[in-house]
């Protein structure tokens, strides 16, 4: 399979390593002309590791050459862009799959097979801290995707969104038919924490996402992208799952325009 990679930065060094490692690893792209020759390229999948603000452009484009895609999150800035992206792939029967790592963490996978030994959820709560890593599209956008995927996928979509903040700090509060949960993120923060607990009626599970796992989850999320678009297979975090993380983005970011 050849897969190429758009993006050099920060991150896009791990998903060049990772590709080398699996040998899948075509092209490598940084520029607006190396992007352009990729996508009219024979490449068979995109990934897309560029700042948040150009990835929904990307996908689209790399959809519409009939590229299966890998982006890394936010999948997008707004509900628009993430549904006509979700459109593209449908229409073109091809994988559209964001990176939402945690859900392929070993310890989020463990939690959630454990579910059963604590009852019904009551409450989740969600830390997601950091020192000086500012980025354009504001934390809410560049923390909390991960764990409003994670949480969703223990509870589903909210009923109800409230939050408080800024571009550098947020409290995000979900209100649900029986259970609650809150995602505090920031990167004005002396210390990292990646940390999720969720508390039921027997007991409590946490995941730390801090802790390293025998298996790299980002590994693990390339692998499951591979046998995604080999099977035809819609993904852990598809297009779908990832316009629903952006949906609940978007009503966080309303409300604390309203706040």
């Amino acid at each position: 399979m050849k897969i190429s990679l758009i993006g050099k930065g920060y991150w896009g060094k791990n998903w060049e390593r990772l590709l080398k490692q699996t040998n899948t690893l075509y092209q490598v792209s940084d520029t607006p002309q190396e992007t352009d020759n990729i996508l009219k390229s024979d490449a068979d999948a995109i990934v897309i590791a560029t700042p948040a603000e150009t990835h929904a452009e990307i996908a689209y484009n790399a959809l519409l050459r009939g590229k299966h895609v890998l982006c890394e999150k936010p999948f997008a800035l707004n509900i628009n862009d993430a549904e006509r992206c979700l459109e593209m792939a449908q229409m073109a029967n091809l994988v559209l799959m964001i990176g939402h790592t945690p859900q392929y963490h070993e310890d989020f996978i463990s939690l959630k097979e454990n579910l059963h030994k604590i009852g019904r959820i009551k409450y989740i709560w969600s830390n997601r801290l950091n020192d000086g890593k500012w980025r354009k599209e504001g934390v809410v956008w560049s923390f909390a995707p991960h764990d409003v995927s994670m949480i969703h996928s223990l509870l589903g979509l909210p009923n109800e969104v409230n939050a408080f903040g800024n571009k550098d700090t947020c409290l995000c509060m979900f209100k649900y038919h029986n259970a609650g949960a809150h995602i505090f993120v920031s990167w004005n923060n002396p210390f990292k924490e990646q940390r999720l607990v969720v508390v039921g009626e027997k007991g409590m599970l946490e995941f730390n996402g801090s802790k390293q796992p025998e298996t790299e989850p980002l590994l693990k999320e390339l692998i499951h992208f591979i046998q995604c678009t080999k099977s035809n297979k819609e993904p852990i975090t598809s297009g779908f799952e990832a316009l629903n993380v952006t949906k609940t983005l978007y009503a966080i970011n309303q409300s604390i325009k309203g706040n």
